[in-house]
């Protein structure tokens, strides 16, 4: 696992009992699994194409795209959830406050297409009803979402923990962290 990764997660994950306790372990869970999907995503590129074409390989894969997708609708819940309560939340700067409604909406254009087998009302004109899955070279599993439009787990990820470490940095009631 990657310890400074996790460790991340664990840190920043406090910046969201503003919003609601639970939330800290959620992301906590989340983040555990984020760091599992990263590992396995860094060793299956390292393997030769003949190694990816094994079918033990290929099942370790179909778990990997099965998580991924979990991952992917937990995570946009728990991005919906702060973003519907941040308004409310006292000293919560309003950058912040936009950069989780533009995390929130690189969640749903993937989340909606997942769950609901439609594309998001933001991108009914060039996405696609379906995410189809996909592999990115360096950074794993992705899914397709329109014509050239891939969306990327890890991206995703990345976006979530960032908005995370911008709501803790603005929470006076947390140390900060170097």
């Amino acid at each position: 696992m990657t310890n400074a990764r996790y460790s991340d997660w664990v840190t920043n994950s406090f910046a969201a009992v503003r919003f609601e306790q639970f939330l800290a372990f959620t992301i906590q869970m989340l983040g555990r699994l984020d760091c599992h999907l990263i590992e396995e995503d860094a060793r299956f590129g390292e393997l030769s194409q003949a190694a990816k074409a094994d079918l033990p390989e290929s099942l370790r894969l179909n778990d990997r795209f099965t998580l991924s997708y979990l991952w992917v609708l937990g995570a946009y819940e728990v991005v919906r959830t702060i973003h519907q309560r941040a308004p409310l939340v006292e000293g919560l700067d309003k950058e912040v406050i936009e950069e989780i409604g533009a995390t929130k909406r690189k969640f749903a254009r993937l989340r909606i297409p997942l769950a609901k087998m439609e594309p998001a009302s933001a991108h009914r004109d060039t996405d696609d009803p379906i995410a189809y899955p996909a592999l990115h070279e360096t950074l794993g599993v992705a899914w397709q979402v329109g014509l050239g439009t891939f969306i990327v787990r890890r991206e995703l990820s990345d976006a979530f923990l960032e908005v995370l470490r911008h709501m803790r940095a603005c929470d006076p009631k947390l140390p900060k962290t170097g």
